[in-house]
């Protein structure tokens, strides 16, 4: 087996899928939308190749920083743990980014030695019930309800440019207000290049003719993936919200998907943040807090993230904007 970096093979990649599990992290498309000047680490037999995974470069100072999508994919386990020791043996900060999907294979960069850092998200199992009003809690049963009952209605606008532009103006403001760091709008648009592959979707909440709430779902392997989420700061009281992520739960049960990932929960939500509402109104639409883990080679990065999480004025940024680069 030889493993190397190298920049562009695109065909071939897209052939290795078939052999694997392939959220759409790990996917070609996604690097191109994800990742500055992606480079992949690539397995091979002979001239086959066996498996890959994406990763961005960038330097900080003396520093190389590298950053993968996801795991590895590759024919078997043994492939992508070698790819995993490649990427660990690389001089810098090399880290794993990862998603509940990845959990899987949260054996194998333990094996390498990479450093874990706790994270989770909240997984509605769609096959639990029969109707999606059946998994939400009586406060969202009443809130979609009030929304449908003042007019609010979603829409699929993945092929409506007007909305892309209209939801980036109220995504970019979100984190103006809150001070977030955003995507530009030039990255953000990289997201209507997963389209013609079926792998992103826009919904959008629209009270009259303007866009109240919105967001960018993925769709991964097995799961719907709500990946970013905004709301329009002049349209308040409308539960826009609540009735978009039912009907996007709805969305993914009729077309076969086993999971909904709200993306994202706060392990360290004490009562008087806002993450801790964040979480509860996640928590209301029937899903479970499942934890994972995202690995790096440099344990600083693990005491720095632990840091992070007892500095409680950085948390009440948090989880407004949901966004992973690389």
């Amino acid at each position: 087996m030889k493993i190397e970096i190298v920049e562009n093979d695109e065909k071939k990649w897209r052939d290795l899928y078939k052999h694997d599990f392939t959220p759409v992290f790990r996917t070609f498309e996604w690097a191109k939308v994800a990742l500055d000047n992606p480079k992949y680490i690539i397995a091979r037999d002979g001239e086959e190749l066996i498996g890959w995974m994406a990763f961005q470069e960038k330097r900080l100072t003396f520093i190389k920083i590298r950053t993968s999508c996801s795991m590895p994919i590759g024919t078997n386990d043994e492939v992508k743990l070698n790819i995993l020791r490649f990427f660990k043996s690389l001089s810098g900060v090399n880290i794993v980014n990862t998603t509940y999907q990845d959990h899987r294979l949260s054996n194998l960069a333990f094996k390498t030695g990479f450093n874990p850092t706790e994270k989770a998200t909240v997984i509605v199992d769609l096959t639990k019930h029969e109707s999606t009003m059946e998994f939400l809690d009586k406060d969202s049963r009443y809130d979609v309800n009030k929304a449908k009952k003042q007019g609010v209605t979603v829409v699929d606008a993945t092929i409506d440019e007007n909305a892309w532009e209209e939801f980036f103006e109220i995504y970019d403001d979100v984190g103006k207000t809150w001070g977030v760091g955003t995507l530009n709008k030039e990255d953000f648009m990289r997201f209507k290049s997963l389209i013609p592959h079926n792998l992103v979707k826009l919904f959008v909440a629209k009270s009259g003719d303007k866009i109240a709430s919105g967001a960018i779902i993925l769709n991964s392997e097995d799961t719907v993936i709500f990946y970013i989420n905004a709301s329009n700061q002049d349209i308040k009281h409308i539960q826009a919200n609540s009735i978009l992520i039912y009907e996007i739960m709805d969305y993914a049960k009729r077309n076969g998907f086993q999971y909904f990932d709200l993306f994202g929960y706060d392990l360290f939500a004490k009562k008087n943040e806002k993450t801790y509402g964040i979480n509860k109104f996640k928590m209301s639409f029937g899903g479970e807090v499942k934890k994972f883990y995202k690995f790096t080679n440099s344990t600083l990065f693990v005491i720095a993230r632990k840091l992070y999480n007892k500095i409680r004025i950085l948390k009440n940024f948090y989880f407004f904007i949901q966004r992973t680069r690389g």
